[in-house]
């Protein structure tokens, strides 16, 4: 809570089941992990990442996304981006093959995912896999892939709706679900 960087995560690990809230940046990725099922809101960026570069640590590997897994997290209002990455490699080390899937992202001003690609050593196979999302939103402003970001799926299967919080003016984020009401994001 109220820093510049949530989470700066640079090693591998997973990280699940927080509350993220009211950051400069709510997590920033610089190594392949795993973060699910947590709660991000009411920060300026929600997830970002960048290309794979060459970090000359003992012993010596790439920080970048990697082939990260962003599952299962609940993105809301955030004031840039939900997600925002760049895929591909400063090095010809490691390539980058992040997943995106089963989130909620919605209520943010820039909107909900956005991946741009950065190619020195193109001919390393980068792509992204985004799927099964719940994103409230302009279509134009949902996913955004700039040039040479490849995704190894033409449907991103992506719901676009209210996902109907129980009470979010209360913190209450979980999915409305009873005999009238149900989320559209279950």
């Amino acid at each position: 809570y109220d820093n510049q960087t949530g989470m700066n995560i640079l090693d591998y690990t997973i990280i699940e089941t927080n509350n993220i809230y009211e950051n400069n940046t709510a997590v920033y990725i610089a190594s392949t992990i795993v973060l699910k099922n947590n709660l991000l809101y009411e920060n300026h960026t929600g997830i970002t990442f960048e290309a794979s570069y060459e970090h000359q640590l003992e012993p010596a590997h790439d920080f970048g996304v990697g082939e990260s897994k962003i599952i299962n997290n609940t993105i809301y209002n955030i004031s840039g981006w939900g997600i925002q990455g760049e895929i591909g490699s400063l090095t010809n080390y490691q390539t980058d093959h992040p997943e995106i899937r089963n989130n909620i992202v919605t209520g943010n001003t820039e909107g909900a995912i956005n991946i741009t690609h950065y190619d020195t050593y193109p001919v390393n196979p980068d792509y992204v896999l985004i799927k099964y999302n719940c994103i409230e939103g302009i279509e134009e402003d949902m996913i955004e892939l700039g040039a040479g970001v490849i995704s190894d799926t033409d449907d991103f299967y992506t719901v676009n709706a209210n996902p109907q919080f129980v009470d979010p003016a209360n913190d209450d984020y979980s999915l409305k679900w009873n005999s009238t009401t149900f989320s559209p994001c279950i």
